[in-house]
């Protein structure tokens, strides 16, 4: 399964059950890829809500967050970088921002001026399945910790 193949539940809204189901896997030791199977989403959607459930990324306001106070301002406002070509530099800061600092993609957004969505595609291309299984080990140490969010 690769990464970016699209899921049968890709975009949803994830249930309470579905959580439910991550923390306990999660904490049972479920490799990530079998979590995505069962869950019918791409392993990187599991990591994401792992990372935001397990308490390891504080909980954010998006549009708060992305400041969208005023609607009326253009995607290139809001993220004036969102069109550049990732430089070598940019992908070490992001690496660092996503793994040491455990910033969630609408933080690492704002600071980086560039869209979730275009963090989020980047990112997909820097990790292979090993790599996410190895992010997810920290989700898992978190769940285990109950440093749970609840939201």
């Amino acid at each position: 399964m690769a990464l970016n193949d699209r899921k049968e539940k890709s975009g949803s809204i994830w249930t309470p059950e579905e959580d439910d189901f991550l923390k306990a896997e999660a904490k049972g030791g479920t490799p990530l890829k079998d979590i995505a199977v069962k869950l019918k989403r791409t392993p990187f959607a599991v990591l994401l809500r792992a990372r935001e459930k397990s308490g390891l990324e504080s909980p954010e306001d998006r549009y708060e967050l992305l400041g969208f106070d005023d609607r009326e301002k253009t995607v290139r406002e809001n993220f004036s970088d969102f069109s550049l070509k990732w430089s070598a530099v940019d992908i070490t800061l992001l690496k660092r921002k996503f793994e040491s600092e455990h910033k969630g993609l609408n933080r690492v957004a704002k600071e980086m001026k560039r869209t979730p969505n275009g963090i989020s595609s980047q990112l997909k291309k820097m990790y292979s399945l090993p790599d996410l299984e190895r992010l997810f080990d920290t989700c898992r140490f978190c769940y285990k910790a109950k440093r749970i969010v609840n939201k």
